[in-house]
């Protein structure tokens, strides 16, 4: 369990010293002759460096998750473990072989960008070539011969 400290935080108080218990201030409350309490003035809970202290709020999810949900999440998990894997095997062969990796992504991606070859009827490269005249339903791609 995490440690919790504890300060005054009244007004026009001497005390700057962080403690590891709740209690009261000894300076700010007032006391009667026989040791009573009058006015008390507890401290207040802070970081470790004396800042103030924020309470994060947990939110629970609506539903336990299912087994199955379980089991997608960890082949989601070993998926992504497996093609990371995959990526820094190839990193590291580039260096290997004396090839910077960035700059090899970034010629991937200036080639690219020359010839994209895209199938996006929407595309904003203005240099692209691609004509996207359709064909209609029922129509024949093949010529046919007569």
């Amino acid at each position: 369990m995490r440690q919790t400290f504890w300060k005054c935080n009244a007004e026009g108080c001497d005390d700057t010293q962080i403690y590891r218990h709740k209690g009261l201030c000894r300076n700010c409350t007032e006391y009667s002759a026989a040791g009573e309490v009058i006015t008390p003035q507890p401290r207040i809970r802070v970081n470790g460096d004396g800042s103030s202290h924020q309470k994060i709020d947990v939110v629970s999810r609506g539903r336990p998750i299912t087994r199955a949900e379980q089991t997608q999440v960890a082949r989601n998990q070993a998926y992504h473990a497996k093609v990371q894997t995959k990526i820094r095997k190839a990193r590291q062969a580039m260096v290997a072989e004396g090839i910077d990796p960035k700059e090899a992504a970034q010629a991937i991606l200036d080639q690219t960008q020359i010839s994209h070859g895209c199938a996006d009827p929407e595309c904003a490269d203005p240099t692209c070539t691609t004509d996207f005249e359709g064909v209609e339903i029922g129509e024949s791609i093949i010529t046919e011969e007569e």
